[in-house]
């Protein structure tokens, strides 16, 4: 019995398109401040996580227009204690 049903193309990924920046451009500066994302990356914990350390004054962080970036040296304090 054929399949009557119309076949549709498969949706692709459009992110997958997009090149990832080579390790030298990501690298060629070093950052001295991270997003929240980047601050739980390196502290092994959540996003949620960071943003209550923030909010509970635990890990200093600064406005940057609508962006809320943590200093490298307040990720340095909290591994250090």
């Amino acid at each position: 019995m054929p399949n009557s049903l119309p076949t549709v193309p498969a949706r692709r990924n459009r992110l997958a398109t997009v090149p990832a920046a080579s390790a030298s451009a990501r690298t060629a500066t070093p950052s001295l401040t991270y997003s929240v994302l980047e601050a739980a990356q390196a502290l092994g914990v959540s996003e949620s996580t960071i943003k209550r350390m923030i909010q509970r004054d635990e890990l200093r962080s600064i406005k940057a227009g609508r962006r809320r970036l943590v200093p490298k040296q307040a990720i340095e304090e909290v591994l250090a204690n």
